[in-house]
């Protein structure tokens, strides 16, 4: 009982962060468009303050009715075993540290293998590590992260004119 109810407040309290973050990407996207724009050409100095604070807004909502839902599913099975709750925390735990740590990897590969191979490899990764086992679709999975990686690639050197790290491959 006590294992349950400290998963319950874990979940009240994602909940409840994920609230409070929202006021907060609020707050910034309301102040973002006070911005003085002296130049309109294109995408002005508004245009990437006010993209992230909505996404931060619609990621925050996301997560605070993921919570609450949680919440109530942890509730309603009160009965299972700890045992259970107990192994599904320490692979969420598991599953954490093999993000951050796919992350460092990606940041340390990105400048030599360039920005197309380095993402196309995180992103494998990524959806490999945070995949059920049962569900491993690993050719799917690996043309996702080609596909996502060179789309971002061309999207940010043709539409914000940035320079992003080449590596290995020839563009």
């Amino acid at each position: 009982m006590r294992h349950l109810l400290r998963q319950l407040l874990q979940y009240y309290r994602d909940a409840a962060f994920a609230a409070a973050l929202f006021l907060v990407f609020a707050m910034f996207l309301w102040s973002s468009q006070s911005i003085n724009v002296m130049i309109s050409s294109g995408v002005t100095a508004r245009f990437f303050p006010t993209l992230i604070c909505s996404v931060g807004l619609g990621l925050s909502a996301i997560e605070f009715s993921a919570a609450f839902l949680r919440g109530k599913r942890a509730r309603r099975n009160a009965g299972s075993s700890e045992n259970e709750a107990d192994k599904g925390a320490r692979n969420t735990a598991v599953k954490s540290a093999l993000s951050v740590l796919l992350i460092v990897v990606y940041l340390v590969l990105c400048p030599p293998l360039g920005f197309v191979a380095a993402s196309a490899l995180y992103l494998f990764c990524q959806i490999a590590v945070l995949t059920p086992e049962w569900k491993k679709r690993w050719p799917l999975y690996a043309l996702i992260a080609a596909v996502v990686s060179v789309v971002c690639y061309v999207f940010f050197c043709n539409v914000f004119h940035l320079m992003l790290p080449s590596g290995i491959l020839p563009f």
